[in-house]
């Protein structure tokens, strides 16, 4: 991993970005004491035919001269703000772009900051929007960051599990290089050269800050910063998974997405993720397999549910804190850069966290499979069986989330799909039987399954019993191993899928192993482990694919022995379970999930189709999307009762033509056609989860088919929203500036 380190830059140069860009992960260093005269608070812009310093004034004398920037305070006079945005309004407002970017600059000048490094913060964050530079930002601030100088940034990268430093050109004055070699650091130097541009008056003046770029060359500044061969890389996404094991939630949460994270990380993609020091975590494993953690504070709480809490409140207890609280630590840590994409994956995190969390993400998704609390996310994942798997979300997420519902969609590590490739063909008898209960297994299941296992009829069976490194009955399961023949233990394996498919029977849990089970084909005896197991255990043994004991009348050894013995005896129904389960799980299931977020939806399988009556509150969702607000002339929220007379007079309407694009995902956007002074004037939107990949022109393409016409539209576009009018463009419209907004007319 490639780590950067800067002090905070009031409107940075290019090449503060580039070194960013080209980093996997950048340090603001901004718990260090300010230096006067520095490019901290100062840069220049192109004023005639000189760079002209923009200076934000800072008290330095006495105390605060020894405070650190975190903590630095504006001077008194405060009318900075507007003579920083009149002078870049005055000297840049004829640039190609500036109508374009300057209403979200202008905003920042406007804003009443309490001290320089969270305006510092916020303009960083603009200028990352704005480049689409999406690589995670830390700050020093809020790390516990030891030493000074090169023994400093050592100390930041090896906590950081960097193996590169990228320095600037003045690293060569100070880094001690043989201590990060020593350590297995590489120290490269970044070589950058400000790229000649065409700027707002002739002749070319470098080293201005990047807002001369941005206003020059909008979209097009990306490319110039970078140069072609970086700007024309695939854009990585960087994407955040919230997830927690421990003693009490067990290992399945984090073991599945880290499945998902090997399967994103195939395409470069940035993955961190933050995880509660809990006692039991896999924080260690995650590391192991490649992927950045960040862990919250350990919670002593965690531990004191002495079982008297049940169902959501016990879920809620796993958490350790409040969503709110976890949210704004999780915020804290994963930095000002801009999510392509927030994972969660954890029973005690609902829509109180999702919504804290909305404003550092394009996009959120969810793994759930308990449908027993409400949900602001943009994809839903629920791979489990349920007979009534459709309806168990309506309430509970809003009508334009995507729902990927069913074991089409299980999250299966690459070794399954690799060992199913080789799968033997079983034949229903059985010689080797696989115990797995989880990773930490509190109750010790697996301790009555090796007893169950140990009685003289079973004794010819192989056994294999798997547990994680920290189950917490370890030694008593040593011992049980040691006195049963043909049996051998497993601690934390890597070769789980190897394991089961070796195996001809089953008996674990009904977590997320049931599907790698089935996956192979694997008949498996299932004893639910918590209340949110039964439901699909029971519907999947219904399917004929599972047996399912230890839920009416609790387990206890003979019961275990009467179940297993009566599926040895009944070879038909073994080989029926294994054939059947396999069917229920495509080859390539995780795949369904990862690919959508790499590459987003099949734009060929895009339909148009006219609106109903059932679409007014789809709709509604759509109009009140944050940026379809934003980018609207009136960017007030609509609500509900004013929507739904708009909706019944515009469905009536003959002059309007109101359409949704569906997918195999479902609804993606609408369009509206309405005919309006001999034009038929376009509205459209895209639901957030599918923006990107081009699906906007896609949407409006597939609409003019549909409407069988190709002239006489028109739409009008707000002058900030760059991409709609890009899209416009692109399509042949004819663009006209109108006072705050463009016309495109075809």
């Amino acid at each position: 991993m490639i780590v950067s380190i800067n002090q905070p830059a009031y409107l940075p140069w290019l090449g503060y970005f580039h070194r960013i860009a080209t980093s996997d992960l950048h340090v603001v260093l901004d718990h260090v004491q300010f230096e006067k005269n520095s490019y901290c608070n100062r840069n220049k812009i192109r004023v005639g035919n000189e760079g002209c310093w923009l200076t934000v004034p800072v008290q330095t004398k006495g105390k605060f001269g020894e405070l650190p920037i975190s903590d630095l305070q504006f001077a008194e006079n405060l009318s900075w703000q507007r003579k920083h945005w009149e002078s870049l309004r005055m000297n840049y407002s004829s640039s190609p772009y500036f109508k374009e970017y300057s209403p979200a600059y202008e905003a920042l000048y406007k804003e009443t900051w309490p001290s320089f490094n969270p305006m510092c913060r916020a303009f960083l964050k603009q200028n990352l929007k704005d480049l689409e530079i999406t690589t995670p930002i830390r700050f020093s601030s809020e790390m516990d960051i030891k030493g000074s100088k090169s023994d400093l940034v050592l100390f930041i990268c090896q906590e950081l599990g960097a193996n590169t430093y990228l320095s600037g050109e003045l690293g060569k004055n100070y880094l001690d290089e043989k201590t990060f070699h020593d350590v297995g650091i590489k120290v490269s130097y970044q070589k950058y050269m400000n790229p000649v541009y065409r700027q707002s008056r002739e002749g070319f003046i470098p080293n201005l800050c990047i807002l001369d770029l941005l206003f020059n060359h909008g979209p097009d500044s990306r490319r110039i910063l970078l140069g072609d061969q970086i700007a024309n890389q695939k854009k990585s996404h960087n994407i955040v998974i919230r997830t927690d094991a421990s003693l009490q939630i067990g290992s399945g949460h984090v073991m599945r997405c880290l499945t998902m994270a090997e399967a994103l990380k195939g395409e470069g993609s940035k993955v961190l993720f933050v995880c509660r020091n809990h006692p039991g975590n896999l924080n260690d494993l995650i590391r192991k397999k490649g992927f950045q953690v960040v862990e919250l504070q350990a919670v002593d709480s965690i531990q004191k549910n002495d079982g008297a809490k049940t169902g959501r409140e016990a879920y809620a207890a796993w958490l350790g804190v409040s969503q709110q609280k976890d949210a704004e630590e999780t915020i804290s840590v994963i930095g000002e850069a801009h999510s392509d994409w927030i994972i969660i994956d954890h029973y005690g995190l609902g829509e109180v966290w999702e919504k804290a969390v909305r404003p550092y993400a394009s996009k959120i998704m969810t793994i759930d499979d308990l449908a027993d609390r409400r949900h602001d996310c943009d994809l839903l994942l629920d791979q489990n069986f349920f007979l009534n798997g459709e309806k168990r979300y309506e309430e509970l997420i809003a009508p334009s989330c995507t729902k990927l519902l069913g074991p089409k969609y299980v999250l299966l590590r690459k070794e399954f799909s690799e060992e199913r490739k080789k799968l033997r063909e079983r034949t229903g008898k059985v010689k080797r039987v696989f115990v797995f209960f989880g990773g930490s297994d509190v109750e010790n299941i697996t301790g009555i399954a090796i007893e169950a296992l140990s009685v003289p009829e079973f004794l010819h069976l192989n056994v294999d019993v798997v547990i994680g490194a920290q189950n917490p009955h370890k030694g008593e399961i040593e011992t049980l191993v040691r006195r049963r023949p043909l049996t051998k233990l497993h601690i934390q394996v890597d070769n789980m899928a190897e394991l089961m498919s070796a195996a001809d029977l089953a008996i674990g849990a009904g977590g997320s192993t049931t599907w790698e089970r089935l996956y192979l084909g694997l008949p498996t005896i299932i004893i639910p482990l918590a209340e949110n197991q039964i439901s699909t255990s029971l519907a999947l043994q219904q399917q004929g694919v599972i047996a399912v004991v230890g839920i009416d009348g609790g387990l206890t050894v003979k019961i275990l022995k009467t179940a297993i013995r009566e599926l040895l005896i009944d070879q038909d129904r073994l080989l029926n379970m294994s054939k059947q389960g396999a069917k229920m799980i495509p080859y390539d299931s995780v795949n369904n999930v990862s690919n959508f977020i790499k590459h987003g939806l099949d734009k060929a399988k895009l339909n148009v189709r006219k609106a109903t009556v059932e679409d007014s509150k789809l709709y509604w969702y759509w109009v009140n999307d944050p940026d379809v607000r934003q980018n609207a002339f009136k960017s007030e929220p609509v609500l509900a009762d004013d929507h739904q007379k708009w909706f019944n007079d515009k469905i009536a309407d003959k002059n309007v033509e109101l359409l949704v694009i569906d997918s195999h995902l479902g609804p993606v956007g609408q369009i509206r056609f309405e005919l309006e002074d001999g034009f038929k004037k376009i509205d459209f939107s895209i639901a957030r989860q599918f923006r990107g990949n081009n699906v906007g022109r896609i949407v409006i393409i597939k609409a003019l088919e549909y409407y069988n016409e190709k002239e006489n539209f028109m739409a009008e576009v707000k002058k900030s929203n760059v991409r709609s009018a890009a899209i416009f463009t692109g399509l042949g419209f004819n663009k006209k500036e109108m006072n705050d907004r463009y016309v495109f007319t075809i």
